[in-house]
């Protein structure tokens, strides 16, 4: 957000429009409709703070990357370590074999230890939410 939006906000609480909703109807296709109950549910997701927190710079894509370590000058390029992909919010939670990989692993666990037949699509497991 730019100082003037800010600022703008500020003085004459005027909206301003989210581009994470945008970003995330790019790219996972999701319509706004189905993303505005995700973004209304913030303060209902869980009740530890530390997991709200992490679910709230999620959705708005506030969660730091190698991808933005690198434009920062933190890290000395964008790669993974273990699949060597450019690293991004999309990447790291929705299209890494690795993470997917990962994912797959504790489903199955936990599928094994409570004796359910659990399971999530990429839009449950990024937003904990059914499309």
């Amino acid at each position: 957000m730019k100082n003037r939006d800010y600022y703008r906000l500020l003085i004459n609480k005027e909206p301003i429009e989210l581009k994470a909703n945008s970003k995330w109807e790019r790219d996972l296709q999701i319509d706004q409709t189905s993303l505005k109950p995700i973004f209304s549910r913030v303060k209902s997701v869980c009740k530890d703070n530390k997991l709200r927190e992490f679910y709230f710079k999620l959705l708005h894509r506030l969660v730091v990357t190698k991808k933005e370590l690198f434009l920062f000058g933190k890290a000395e390029d964008t790669k993974r370590l273990y699949c060597e992909m450019n690293d991004s919010i999309i990447h790291t939670f929705h299209s890494c074999n690795w993470s997917q990989f990962f994912f797959l692993e504790v489903i199955k666990w936990f599928n094994k230890e409570n004796v359910t037949s659990f399971s999530l699509s990429p839009t449950e497991l990024i937003f904990w939410y059914g499309s």
